[in-house]
């Protein structure tokens, strides 16, 4: 199950990391995710509005997107032509 693919310990933690690194990030999370991961998050987003919440985010923050990868990979693709 893709929410079990993102414990919101591993997501905490990774977080930290992160930002010890001296990233400065936004996290959205897919909407099929634990009530504990969501409270982790910036945005939390269904396929449907994903890519107009990912657009409109600021230009200067990274975005950390949990957990379904190949939707981060499209939006990826796709906002980076805007």
């Amino acid at each position: 199950m893709l929410a079990d693919s993102c414990p919101a310990e591993k997501l905490s933690a990774f977080q930290q990391s992160l930002r010890q690194e001296g990233h400065d990030f936004l996290t959205v999370a897919y909407i099929n995710t634990s009530a504990a991961v969501k409270s982790l998050c910036d945005w939390i987003v269904t396929s449907g509005n994903a890519r107009e919440i990912i657009e409109q985010l600021p230009e200067d923050k990274e975005i950390l997107f949990v957990p379904d990868q190949h939707l981060g990979r499209y939006l990826r693709e796709v906002t980076a032509e805007t």
